[in-house]
């Protein structure tokens, strides 16, 4: 069977789309750092090296709880916020991330660290990150799609 000009027309305009797709997928894991793949390995190093024994390791969206734990090493503990009763918990009001603080100081001896990674999924108005900030936390470091905050808990502030 013979394809007519019109079949051979859609073909290459579906090809063309399809290929148009993909390059902006690439260019945005590339180039965009809310796109890129999150970069666990330096952050499990980075807290291996800077982490001291009873830190508590909190991530913002609780899947990455996973790949995080498959990386570090050393004794610690990667745990998601403390939400009582909560899974896949998205902050929307910022009395939901002051009562986070108020556990966080009640868990945490003397520091605790935020591993804020695909934050869209759990904290998308940043209501965590300034509750913390205002409370003394400081970013650490960032790698590709992670910033990392440490917060001395004996701040009261």
């Amino acid at each position: 069977m013979a394809y007519s000009s019109k079949n051979w027309t859609w073909n290459i305009a579906v090809m063309i789309l399809t290929f148009s797709l993909f390059s902006l997928a690439n260019y945005n894991r590339l180039f965009e750092d809310r796109y890129k793949i999150d970069d666990m390995r330096s952050t499990a190093k980075f807290l291996e090296e800077n982490a001291g024994f009873g830190d508590r390791i909190y991530v913002i969206s609780d899947y990455m709880v996973v790949p995080l734990s498959h990386y570090i090493s050393g004794g610690f503990t990667v745990e998601t916020l403390p939400i009582a009763g909560s899974k896949s918990k998205v902050l929307r009001e910022p009395f939901e991330a002051d009562r986070l603080i108020e556990s966080m100081k009640k868990e945490a001896s003397s520091r605790a660290w935020l591993v804020y990674s695909r934050e869209f999924h759990g904290d998308p108005k940043g209501l965590m990150w300034n509750a913390l900030v205002q409370h003394g936390a400081r970013q650490q470091a960032k790698f590709a799609g992670v910033r990392i905050l440490r917060w001395d808990t004996t701040d009261r502030n």
